[in-house]
């Protein structure tokens, strides 16, 4: 999601500097845990109905080790570009459902 070259190698470079962060191939991050933990501990909440996460109370969260400082700038572009992706694509998208068009789609289908 760092559409800039000049940020995705910043990116490499911290992220290479970090030895902790290698994770063995096997190892999956797993976001829905993650959400799971930090509700629970109450730091975030998120609304069932928009999925839209707030931080409950800032002062609740941890200091940022130093070594992940260098890439919270980059996270935040990367949130930034997907948002507009997702923005701009909910744009485009044309919606139709009319029903002669549901019932010709289902047609075409049972042809096959």
């Amino acid at each position: 999601m760092l559409l800039n070259e000049e940020l995705r190698d910043k990116y490499r470079l911290v992220m290479n500097g970090i030895d902790w962060l290698d994770f063995p191939n096997g190892h999956l991050i797993r976001p829905r845990k993650i959400r799971e933990k930090l509700q629970d501990k109450r730091i975030i909440q998120t609304d069932p109905r928009s999925g839209a996460t707030i931080v409950q109370n800032a002062g609740n969260l941890p200091l940022l080790p130093k070594e992940l400082q260098p890439l919270l700038p980059m996270i935040l572009e990367a949130a930034d570009n997907l948002n507009e992706m997702q923005r701009r694509a909910l744009e485009d998208a044309e919606v139709d459902f009319t029903q002669n068009k549901v019932t010709n789609e289902l047609r075409k289908l049972m042809v096959v």
